[in-house]
């Protein structure tokens, strides 16, 4: 069995390694995107909230009516603190993610190109043994090519 061969196997689970690590790249990035758009939504939430807010109290508001707005705006500004959080852990993970990909990509290049240049010394060497064939051939008296 020829080296190219043997080391395509190892190629391609490398290729495979590869593609798993940029789906787990991907699949990260978009938790990060998920995180971010609902830390996002929660801001516009507050931010509607608290126009809602200053919209009654102009109109006049009591007291009781006034501590549930501040407290449900605290609540909101509690989860939007946990999702800012919620944020930082996964952007924080995003290099470690991008670093497997990239070293798994480098191995797959590298065993590919190593496969590669097998397949190519091997058909130079094929291609070397005919000619040295046809010219042995041509030597020959009476062996020569179309000649029996």
């Amino acid at each position: 069995m020829s080296r190219a061969k043997r080391m395509q196997p190892v190629a391609e689970l490398a290729d495979k390694k590869a593609d798993d690590a940029a789906r787990a790249l991907a699949e990260q990035r978009r938790r990060v995107d998920e995180q971010r758009n609902r830390l996002e939504q929660l801001q516009i939430f507050r931010n509607e909230y608290r126009a809602q807010l200053r919209s009654n109290a102009e109109l006049g508001i009591d007291a009781h009516r006034l501590r549930d707005y501040h407290a449900f705006i605290a609540r909101i500004d509690g989860a939007i603190r946990q999702q800012e959080s919620a944020v930082e852990r996964v952007e924080s993970q995003l290099p470690q993610y991008h670093g497997r990909w990239a070293e798994a990509w480098g191995r797959a290049k590298a065993l590919n190109r190593v496969v590669e240049t097998h397949r190519h010394n091997e058909r130079r060497s094929a291609d070397k043994r005919e000619q040295q064939t046809i010219e042995e051939m041509v030597r020959r008296p009476g062996r020569g090519l179309g000649e029996e």
